[in-house]
């Protein structure tokens, strides 16, 4: 949710300092869409600890078991 919220803030903020001399309103939608791209990177990133199993749970259905290491899921299920 954050990243998307930040997205938008993003392309608001190009688009107000697309009409404006000064260089702060570009340089915030810049950082915006970084933040965003960053916070939907960090949703995407499980890491399950060595000797533990993670069961990602989606809209109460149970997926396959996730092995120990890093593994990328979507932000919408929970590993349990």
């Amino acid at each position: 949710m954050l990243s998307i919220l930040l997205l938008v803030a993003a392309v608001v903020l190009f688009f107000v300092g697309r009409g404006r001399a000064e260089a702060g309103w570009r340089i915030g939608a810049a950082l915006g869409a970084v933040g965003g791209v960053l916070a939907g990177v960090v949703a995407c990133v499980h890491v399950v600890s060595a000797y533990e199993v993670g069961v990602p749970v989606a809209f109460g259905r149970v997926g396959t078991p996730l092995t120990s290491g890093m593994h990328l899921k979507s932000p919408r299920s929970r590993p349990r």
